[in-house]
This record gives structure tokens, C-alpha cells and sequence, in this order.
């Protein structure tokens, strides 16, 4: 049973925030009863939601590294290279 109010706040709490979120960068002219069935929606799937949330800030955590661990090599030309086309 505990599991059921952990998945109920769960829901409430994503609803609630969604539907301040989607107020405040969504569409000024769209009714608030549209976008709170929305919101009641991604509540229901905050599972999905949280998994999404988990895989993009590993893709971006990925890319930063990346980044972070090729250094320019000053004697590659490669990128210096052009080819016109004609």
C-alpha cells in the first residue's frame, strides 16, 4: 500500500510542476483546462518522465566529457582542409 501513495504523491507532484512549467514557458493563449489534462497526463507517466530526465543528463554529462578529453592536435590539418565544388 505504501507503494500506491509514493506513486500517488509522485503524480501530484509532477502534475503540479508541469502545470506551472507549461504556464509559465507555454502558450499564453491555449485554456488552462487543456494543458492541465496534459499535465495530469505526464503525472500519471512521471515514471517515463524521470527515466527521460535520467537519460538526457547522461547523454549531456557524455558530450561534456568528450569534450573535455580530446585536445586540439596542432600538427592535424584535416580541418584546414576545403574542397570547392563545382
Amino acid at each position: 500500500m505504501t507503494w500506491v501513495w509514493i506513486y500517488v504523491a509522485a503524480w501530484a507532484v509532477t502534475t503540479a510542476i508541469t502545470f506551472v512549467a507549461s504556464r509559465h514557458l507555454g502558450d499564453r493563449t491555449q485554456p488552462a483546462t487543456d494543458i492541465f489534462f496534459v499535465c495530469v497526463l505526464a503525472g500519471a507517466l512521471w515514471p517515463l518522465l524521470l527515466l527521460g530526465v535520467v537519460e538526457l543528463s547522461s547523454v549531456a554529462a557524455y558530450s561534456t566529457a568528450e569534450n573535455w578529453l580530446v585536445t586540439p592536435d596542432p600538427d592535424d590539418h584535416v580541418s584546414e582542409v576545403m574542397v570547392t565544388l563545382r
